[in-house]
């Protein structure tokens, strides 16, 4: 359970190609929230881009007294002064005095404006951020991290089965000493949509994702369990991070746990359906019209 944190993109827009709720209602945002603090899940991933997400949590967290580590993220900005702005709206609108984490979001701005990262840290040394990082989609971001001797405390990555190519720099991540968090574990949920409506473009991964159907079944798992196996007990990763749009995916997901040791057997054998080409498995890239309705 320590090594789950809840992702929120979900909870005030509409977020993920296998998403038919608008948003998750209010009521039922409260129970999630419950039920994640009473399994021992501690870590919460949001955003300023995420609707008002950062003001709900910041309301249901007090009026229940929950009391979540929570990460953020630096929008796109056109001057360094607004970071200023921006991080105290976000910890006005928690309700906190210090967020665990703030990420760099966008590359191209770090690329643009490289004295960013400067800038950050002044925030750190305030005891505004615990630590400071980046959420990255490429590998070459990495290294371009590295090359500019920039160690950051946290890094957040893409990583499912289908999206390994961040897994030769994780031992020198380990190395390094930073703290590593996935995301995309599901691809926004596309592995959970038959693959027949994948547009012919999709080929590769509709056939991969056939295959897996048939040895998550062989193996009396769900894709669910799988996928999320995958992740959990891949080496040197701190948290999972797992978008939801509901109460009930949410306890499915928790449940899934129990299988982690049956999926590690199967590791070997699920490495290799890795995907190379970036336009199927980086969402962002995906055409607008991906799944047929």
């Amino acid at each position: 359970m320590s090594k789950l944190a809840l992702g929120t993109a979900q909870f005030t827009m509409s977020y993920g190609v296998a998403n038919r709720r608008n948003f998750i209602p209010l009521d039922e945002l409260y129970l999630i929230l419950e039920e994640a603090y009473r399994n021992n899940i501690r870590l919460i991933d949001t955003s300023p881009l995420y609707g008002n997400t950062e003001a709900v949590l910041g309301e249901i967290c007090s009026t229940k007294n929950l009391s979540f580590s929570i990460i953020s993220k630096l929008p796109f900005i056109n001057h360094l002064s607004d970071i200023d702005f921006l991080i105290l709206s976000t910890l006005k609108n928690l309700k906190l005095k210090v967020l665990e984490g703030y990420l760099i979001h966008h590359f191209s701005l770090f690329l643009e404006k490289p004295n960013i990262w400067n800038y950050l840290l002044f925030f750190k040394k305030k005891g505004l951020i615990k630590k400071l990082g980046f959420s990255i989609y490429h590998p070459y971001e990495w290294q371009e991290i590295t090359k500019r001797d920039i160690i950051p405390d946290l890094i957040q990555i893409p990583l499912s089965i289908f999206d390994q190519r961040f897994m030769e720099f994780i031992p020198e991540m380990i190395s390094l000493g930073v703290e590593i968090h996935v995301r995309s574990v599901f691809l926004q949920g596309l592995i959970f949509l038959s693959p027949d409506n994948f547009p012919s473009d999709f080929n590769i991964l509709r056939s991969k994702l056939s295959d897996l159907i048939d040895i998550s079944l062989e193996n009396n798992l769900t894709l669910l369990e799988l996928f999320l196996g995958f992740a959990i007990t891949t080496p040197g990763i701190s948290k999972v991070i797992v978008g939801i749009d509901s109460l009930s995916q949410f306890k499915e997901i928790l449940s899934a746990l129990s299988k982690v040791r049956a999926v590690s057997y199967l590791r070997n054998d699920l490495q290799k359906y890795q995907i190379e080409r970036e336009d199927l498995i980086v969402p962002y890239l995906w055409p607008q019209d991906l799944v047929k309705t």
